[in-house]
């Protein structure tokens, strides 16, 4: 067994009885959430979200080396879904949005029922945290001597990030000078 296949079934063990399932892939693994799972598809009042995170894991065997990014896709569908199933229908409004990097989803639900006494009104406590995966990635790579580096999605948003500081930066100097000048 290689070493990307022993941590890939690593991973795989840690997550199983979770939402989130593992596929192998050429150049590393994918690690899924389960549409399906409330947590991750979460009905608004008014709106339908169905939400798909995934965790795109490339490893470099060679150097033991891995670069996770984050993949989320949301499909919102507004006014005019159908009742119990939130799809939408014709002539409603949909729209998809889609972000790579580092992205952290996290919702909760509680659940009351207020004809219990008080202290026990909670009938239900459900969390759901994307950036969890990756922490269960993480400690299962180090454990196994993987190393990570940052993948081209958080390098390059980084970079810009860097570059409109400067810029920013750059802007109020030019403009105390042009003060200080007149």
């Amino acid at each position: 067994m290689s070493a990307a296949d022993e941590l890939t079934a690593a991973v795989a063990e840690r997550l199983a009885g979770t939402v989130y399932s593992v596929e192998r892939t050429p150049d590393g693994f994918v690690v899924r959430g389960d549409l399906t799972d409330e947590h991750v598809f979460r009905p608004r009042r008014d709106r339908a979200v169905r939400t798909t995170v995934q965790h795109r894991v490339e490893l470099d065997e060679r150097l033991r080396v891995m670069q996770i990014t984050d993949d989320q896709v949301d499909v919102v569908g507004r006014a005019g879904a159908v009742p119990g199933t939130e799809m939408p229908v014709l002539g409603a409004a949909v729209r998809a949005e889609r972000r790579t990097g580092r992205v952290r989803e996290v919702s909760f639900r509680r659940t009351w029922d207020p004809s219990k006494p008080k202290g026990e009104r909670v009938v239900e406590e459900a969390r759901f945290d994307s950036h969890e995966v990756v922490r269960q990635i993480r400690d299962v790579a180090v454990a196994l001597g993987w190393d990570e580096r940052d993948g081209a999605a958080q390098r390059s948003g980084r970079i810009f990030g860097l570059a409109g500081g400067a810029i920013a930066l750059l802007t109020l100097v030019v403009l105390g000078v042009a003060l200080l000048v007149r």
